[in-house]
């Protein structure tokens, strides 16, 4: 099974769906845990199977997914 981290988010009954890391053909994204913040930043810590990492992305307001 190959496949990326994606985060989905829905506005108004529409939703966006980025790609925040595309596995470069391995798995990624599997034991994901995400919660947010006071200031509304997103914070993702996921397991990158292929490379054996856990690794972590943020989304901050005004800077993007860092």
């Amino acid at each position: 099974m190959t496949g990326g981290l994606k985060y989905i988010s829905s506005t108004d009954g529409f939703s966006t769906t980025v790609v925040l890391d595309n596995g470069s053909g391995g798995t990624v994204g599997t034991y994901s845990s995400i919660t947010t913040d006071n200031s509304g930043g997103i914070h993702i810590a996921y397991y990158d199977f292929t490379n054996d990492n856990l690794k972590y992305i943020q989304y901050i307001v005004g800077a993007g997914w860092q």
